[in-house]
């Protein structure tokens, strides 16, 4: 018999526990032990298994943000904490910025080019009857030669017989009191002058030949002849005949290019203090007026 409250074994009718002191009940309940020689039965311990929760990606994420204050996302499959998809985000963002910033620089170099390059020679007009292509800037002469009857004002080519429109369709003008009507073939004198808005007091004096079959205006007419003269003007007019030659070149230069001339092409002036150097070609005249202070100021260009 056992001891209820320790387990001691107790004497066949022993009333107090000798281990523990604990009184024995008479109603204890007798345990026998019996040890048999045969091996008892083996019995399976009962299985404790674990119960394992399964967290959704979601979930997860949100558990880890809770415990750490660090969000977690999932891009592509991978897990990425909130600072790194921030600094990738960032990443992506500079290069859409860069690729943008290239574009419109690329843009901008294609425009200068365009308008520097290509531009230019798209605006050529060709406006004369004698095949003289006319741009309105930087347009060079044909040839440095004086005969062949080009020159440029303001940076504009002209030649002699060209149209009165090409002169028209940069500015120049004639007032309304030098309208006049020529017969066929008819010259008129080197009395009519052109005037531009941008020379307030200067003029170009030219001639007007009707080479047409039938009575003209002026406006309908070719310039045969063109005089420009800056002596003591405010504002010369900007003008450049071919080799180089402008206002202000002098004897030298123009001999070098044009040729020497003889004596009698010579005139000179001692009360204006100035030469005259003709050159002749045929029916083609050309005269340059140049002084001895202020170099070539002016020229008269004709063909007769």
């Amino acid at each position: 018999m056992l001891c209820k409250n320790c387990g001691h074994t107790l004497e066949e009718g022993a009333t107090v526990c000798s281990n523990c002191g604990n009184p024995v009940s008479p109603s204890e309940e007798k345990i026998q032990i019996t040890y048999e020689d045969e091996a008892t039965e083996y019995v399976e311990p009962p299985v404790i298994t674990e119960s394992h929760t399964f967290i959704e990606e979601d979930d997860f994420a949100k558990k880890i943000n809770d415990q750490f204050n660090t969000k977690v996302i999932f891009k592509n499959g991978e897990e990425l904490v909130q600072d790194e998809y921030d600094m990738e985000e960032e990443e992506e963002s500079k290069k859409s910025y860069l690729v943008w910033i290239f574009i419109v620089v690329l843009l901008i170099v294609i425009g200068v080019i365009f308008y520097f390059a290509i531009l230019p020679n798209i605006m050529v007009s060709n406006k004369n009857n004698n095949n003289v292509t006319v741009d309105d800037k930087n347009t060079g002469f044909s040839s440095e030669e004086w005969t062949n009857k080009e020159f440029r004002i303001d940076g504009v080519l002209y030649k002699i017989n060209q149209d009165y429109s090409n002169f028209a369709n940069h500015g120049w003008s004639y007032s309304i009191d030098d309208e006049i009507k020529l017969e066929a073939g008819e010259k008129s004198d080197d009395t009519i002058r052109l005037s531009s808005s941008s020379y307030k007091d200067n003029s170009l004096v030219v001639g007007f030949y009707n080479s047409s079959v039938k009575t003209a205006t002026v406006k309908d007419c070719k310039v045969y002849s063109v005089e420009v003269d800056n002596k003591d003007q405010d504002k010369p007019i900007d003008f450049e005949l071919p080799g180089g030659i402008k206002m202000g070149s002098g004897a030298l230069e123009i001999t070098s290019i044009y040729g020497k001339l003889e004596e009698d092409s010579i005139t000179y002036d001692e009360v204006g203090k100035y030469s005259v150097y003709h050159y002749t070609s045929g029916d083609l005249v050309l005269d340059l007026y140049i002084y001895d202070n202020g170099g070539l100021q002016k020229f008269h260009l004709e063909e007769n």
